[in-house]
Order: C-alpha cells, then sequence, then structure tokens
C-alpha cells in the first residue's frame, strides 16, 4: 500500500536523528545518576547486546545496508581492555609502531604493571596488530566477529518466522502499514524529544497505531527491563508517539499499549512479546515506590531536565552533579535502607 504514516518521518535517516539535539530516552535513563550526560560529554559505548541488536534489526528492516554499517573481522578479537588501548591510540593520531605512546597507554589503565616495558610493547603489537588494521579497514563501520554475525543472523530468522513475530515484519498488507525505525520529533510537557521506534505498525483500517522495541540479550528480560530502565523507554515513546498523532491527519487512531519483542540468546527456540498495559504505563509516567524503592518517572525526570538545563544557564556550569545534592548543599538523609543497598 502507498506510504501513508511513513511520510510523516522528522528525520530521513539515522545520522540525521542522531545528530539532532532533542531530548531522548537514553539521556532520560543516564541523568538520574549522571546529569553531565545531559552536556553531551560523556562518551557512549555500546554493549555487545546493544550492538548484536542492532545488527539483527538492521538484518530484518535493511539488510541491503548491513555491509555499509557493519565490518566482519577475520581477524581473532583481543580482550576488551587491548581493545580499547588500540581504540585510544587510534582516537589520539598513533600507530603501533609508536612505542613510546602504547607503553604509555598501557601504563595508563595499568595493564601488566609488573611486565617489563619491552615484553609489554611487544605483546600490544603481537595482540593487537590483526585488531588494528581491521580498524584501519572499517572506519566508521561497527566491528563484529563471525560468531556474531552468524548469531544475528539466527535471531532474525527466527523473528521472521515465528508464528507469535512473523506479522510484524511482513510486508504488502491490504490495510497496515508496517514501518521500520520511524524517527520523529515531539514534546511532552513543553520540551523536545525525539523518538526512534524499531517497529511501527498503523492498521488504517482499525484505526490503531502499534508501537514495538526489538531487544535481544542473554539476560531474564525482567531484570534488564529494570536494569536499563527499558519501562521509560516504553513510556516515553507512547507519549511521544500519542502527541505526535494528535497533531497529524490521523489524530483520531489509537496508540495501543507499548511492546517489547525479546529473544533470549541462550535460548533461541522461541520469542516472547512483552507489553506495557495502561497501568504500568501511568506507572512509568508518574514515577512509583516498592520495596522502599522510589523509580522517577518521565514526568518528574523531564522536570529535572528542566531544572538542569536552567541551572546550566545560569550558572555557566561545564559538569552537573545530582540535584538533590545541589539542593541540600551535598547532604543525603539515611532512611530505612533499600534491599539493594543492603550488603547481603
Amino acid at each position: 500500500m502507498s506510504k501513508l504514516f511513513e511520510d510523516l518521518q522528522t528525520f530521513s535517516t539515522v545520522k540525521e536523528y542522531r545528530d539532532s539535539p532533542e531530548l531522548n530516552y537514553s539521556i532520560l535513563k543516564e541523568m538520574q545518576y549522571n546529569p553531565s550526560v545531559i552536556l553531551g560529554t560523556d562518551e557512549h559505548k555500546d554493549s555487545d547486546a546493544m550492538k548484536l541488536g542492532s545488527m539483527v534489526d538492521t538484518i530484518l528492516t535493511e539488510p541491503d545496508r548491513f555491509e555499509e554499517q557493519f565490518h566482519i573481522m577475520s581477524a581473532t578479537r583481543p580482550s576488551d581492555t587491548v581493545q580499547d588501548i588500540i581504540q585510544r591510540l587510534i582516537q589520539l593520531g598513533y600507530n603501533l609502531s609508536d612505542r613510546h605512546e602504547v607503553i604509555a597507554e598501557c601504563r595508563l589503565v595499568n595493564y601488566r604493571n609488573n611486565w617489563g616495558s619491552e615484553k609489554l610493547y611487544e605483546y600490544i603489537v603481537e595482540e593487537g596488530s590483526p585488531y588494528f588494521d581491521e580498524l584501519q579497514i572499517s572506519k566508521e563501520k561497527r566491528l563484529v566477529t563471525s560468531e556474531e554475525n552468524e548469531l544475528a543472523n539466527r535471531i532474525a530468522q527466527l523473528l521472521a518466522t515465528h508464528k507469535w513475530t512473523s506479522a510484524y515484519f511482513g510486508t504488502g498488507y491490504k490495510d497496515i502499514e508496517v514501518i521500520f525505525q520511524f524517527k520523529f520529533y515531539s514534546k511532552i510537557m513543553g520540551v523536545d524529544v525525539k523518538s526512534m521506534l524499531d517497529i511501527l505498525l498503523v492498521d488504517h483500517f482499525a484505526k490503531t497505531i502499534q508501537p514495538l522495541d526489538l531487544k535481544v540479550g542473554e539476560q531474564n528480560f525482567n531484570i534488564s527491563f529494570f536494569k536499563f530502565k527499558w519501562y521509560l523507554q516504553g513510556a516515553m515513546y507512547r507519549e511521544a508517539l500519542e502527541v505526535f498523532k494528535d497533531n497529524s491527519k490521523f489524530n483520531n487512531y489509537k496508540v495501543e499499549e507499548f511492546k517489547f519483542i525479546h529473544v533470549n540468546t541462550k535460548q533461541l527456540n522461541y520469542p516472547t512479546i512483552y507489553k506495557m498495559n495502561n497501568t504500568f504505563h501511568e506507572h512509568a509516567l508518574l514515577g512509583w515506590k516498592e520495596m522502599g524503592r522510589e523509580f522517577l518517572g518521565i514526568y518528574e525526570l523531564i522536570e529535572d531536565f528542566k531544572w538542569y538545563e536552567d541551572y546550566r544557564i545560569r550558572t555557566g556550569a561545564t559538569h552537573l552533579i545530582p540535584r538533590r545534592l545541589i539542593e541540600n548543599n551535598g547532604v543525603i538523609e539515611l532512611n530505612t535502607p533499600r534491599p539493594d543497598d543492603l550488603p547481603f
């Protein structure tokens, strides 16, 4: 069918979306503990799960662009520390032939400090050279191993063929638009926000809009859901989508409850669909308390964001510390400990 809702996208490319300055879920979830994230000065590093999820998403939604975004390594990946050292050297414009700088970077991160300089340098060159060469070849692409590529393809195949999820990745439906990576601008509480939905199903017959996000990882979904604050993502995306569609010609459509499609990489027999019902959506917007622990919601976090922005402008601060520390002159009152605070 003709592209109707898809044509409303604010951003035409992922790069355009990422370069745009609006508030997003990633900033909001980190801001509570690291408010300096709103300054854009903290370097972000994708986890293996995030990279795998991006691979699966690309295979399913934009397979022709996979080689543009990823480079499959032929060499064996070195340890995480050696990778970080090599990446740092490249960022600083050095090569592995720059002996002094290689040793200095190793010492800086206390890597094998009990080794002599000559032994350490030879080890880094031997272990890191293939990875260094792969980075030079890949340029801006993300490096992945052949094992990661094989796993991503297995997961993509599972999602595309399983009876519970295949409909979300199909095309050619009569009255349904299946939109991948729907990128849009909206407002929540007067603040400019941006969102990118992995999948959006727009049913023009039923007049419904179904937002979905794809999650991949080896950890239990419920653990990751709270650890990475995915409830904020679901609530923010749905709320932003409500405002977006209300300001379009589709304002009589209903936005459905947010869904996460999850694949556990340790159990590749089936996917699972998790739905944030309306009650949970309200909790994620307003915040809630459970077992003595406070979970901040979207509305309070956006109020905090406004406060930090005002504070930054008034003071010219180049680094931000948590709001409650500033307001209480560095004092935090100790109450009954939360379960997570106990050392046993």
